[in-house]
């Protein structure tokens, strides 16, 4: 696997290093629904900051780019080109990027209660709390079943990583609301899951969210793909989701919390290229 600073050196054909650092960021984000939040508030947001470029999102649920896998486990090759097509070098602008591949395993396992209800204790967040007159899954159990539910997106990533020589981060997905008031009342493509079987509790979706995120981070690194974790800005005493992220929808955010990961991308840039310039 390249160092991702030999892969950044390559990938924009680096030059005086006085060159890079001066260059306007342009974002290259490639995912699926959790990339519209950052897509939304671009539009907005990216005018305010002086070191960007005009951005390119790359939403692999657009038909063209389905299925996102051929059948030897390689990306669409559609999604490559596009990809190639956005980073190549210009002389406005240096290409970063970046993916909100799925997300959402988490909501498909533990949004709705399950007909067998259940529980697990995720070691390192023992204060989270622990639902009794359930079914206590084990830990291990819990983490393979939660890891084989996220087949798929971990197949894109590595084929992402395979795919293209530039080097990439992973998006964090957002984490998830405590209301489940709001939740019920905002049911979306849950609706009738959530009618006959009701929203789960907030420390076990919290729990899953944390699980798939520890997943996800895990195999990054496998695949030389950097990890973004959450903002501290974006989220609550607890940890969920901050109301001011919230859409009339369980499992998506909002432009503003877009606003805000723009703002740790465009950090995360900074970062990438002082580095490279060492």
């Amino acid at each position: 696997m390249l160092d991702f600073r030999l892969r950044l050196r390559r990938s924009v054909g680096l030059g005086p290093e006085k060159q890079l650092l001066e260059k306007p960021v342009r974002l290259v984000g490639v995912g699926h629904s959790h990339l519209k939040a950052i897509a939304w508030a671009a539009e907005h947001t990216l005018p305010e900051h002086a070191g960007a470029s005009a951005p390119h999102f790359i939403q692999m649920l657009e038909p063209r780019f389905e299925p996102n896998l051929t059948s030897s486990g390689e990306l669409n090759p559609f999604i490559l080109k596009a990809i190639h097509d956005a980073m190549e070098p210009c002389d406005d602008a240096e290409p970063f990027l970046f993916d909100c591949i799925s997300g959402n395993d988490h909501h498909f396992i533990g949004l709705v209660n399950h007909p067998r209800p259940f529980d697990f204790v995720l070691p390192e967040r023992l204060d989270l709390a622990l639902s009794e007159k359930v079914e206590i899954i084990p830990f291990d159990l819990m983490r393979a079943a939660l890891k084989e539910q996220m087949g798929y997106a971990l197949a894109m990533l590595s084929a992402l990583a395979r795919g293209t020589q530039h080097h990439c981060w992973h998006v964090q997905s957002p984490p998830p609301l405590p209301d489940n008031d709001y939740i019920r009342a905002n049911p979306t493509h849950f609706d009738e899951q959530i009618a006959e079987h009701g929203v789960s509790p907030p420390s076990l979706r919290m729990k899953l969210w944390l699980l798939q995120s520890e997943i996800f981070q895990e195999h990054c690194k496998a695949e030389g793909i950097g990890f973004l974790p959450t903002p501290p800005t974006v989220v609550d005493a607890e940890g969920f989701l901050d109301p001011r992220g919230w859409l009339p929808d369980p499992v998506h955010a909002n432009t503003w919390y877009g606003g805000l990961i723009i703002q740790q991308l465009l950090a995360a840039a900074a970062a990438e290229r002082a580095e490279v310039a060492r």
